[in-house]
């Protein structure tokens, strides 16, 4: 959690770390849970759209992407950031074997949409 959290301190910049890293050998044992999706809906939105696959996931990022950086600006707030992922998802016609040129396109109507979807 070392590197997310010092990327969100010094956001845009990035500054190098200090300290040991990790020895998995002193660990020893990790333990695994499953996750609460309830909880956690950006993550159950991850899983549908890896499940849906085609151009799904680009959709998905993309509407992470920027609903992250209208966070970061202040301009909605963090439990939205799932809300948008969703809308975004439910608003695209899923292409079963994208071309490079529908992911590009998927990802420029992403982005279209949310800014609509906000303003």
């Amino acid at each position: 959690m070392k590197l997310p959290i010092a990327y969100a301190l010094f956001y845009p910049d990035r500054r190098p770390m200090d300290g040991r890293k990790v020895d998995f050998f002193k660990v020893g044992t990790l333990t695994f849970e499953k996750p609460d999706l309830e909880t956690f809906t950006g993550l159950k939105l991850a899983f549908e759209a890896a499940k849906q696959g085609g151009s799904m996931p680009t959709v998905y990022n993309a509407a992470n992407e920027r609903a992250v950086i209208l966070f970061l600006e202040r301009k909605i707030g963090f439990m939205q950031i799932p809300e948008l992922i969703g809308m975004a998802m439910e608003n695209h016609k899923r292409v079963a074997s994208p071309s490079v040129e529908e992911i590009l396109l998927a990802e420029r109507e992403t982005y279209e949409f949310i800014e609509r979807a906000i303003n």
